[in-house]
């Protein structure tokens, strides 16, 4: 088993069908701070905008569980 906690984007709600992620902000101190438009790339990350999806079992958002990223 891994302790790696890193999730990837797909597995996020607030990444919408066309790939955008829905909560970058180009603002300092939006939960993802991006150009609006961001189109994240799809590898192992940590995010405290995270939503996980509903089948997850791990219900914590990215800020619950990678409380040290602010």
């Amino acid at each position: 088993m891994s302790d790696d906690d890193r999730i990837v984007c797909s597995s996020c709600q607030r990444l919408n069908d066309a790939g955008v992620c829905e909560v970058a902000r180009p603002d300092r101190g939006a939960l993802v701070v991006a150009n609006r438009g961001y189109r994240p790339v799809l590898m192992l990350t940590r995010c405290e905008g995270y939503l996980p999806l509903a089948d997850d079992p791990d219900q914590r958002t990215g800020a619950e569980r990678w409380q040290g990223l602010r």
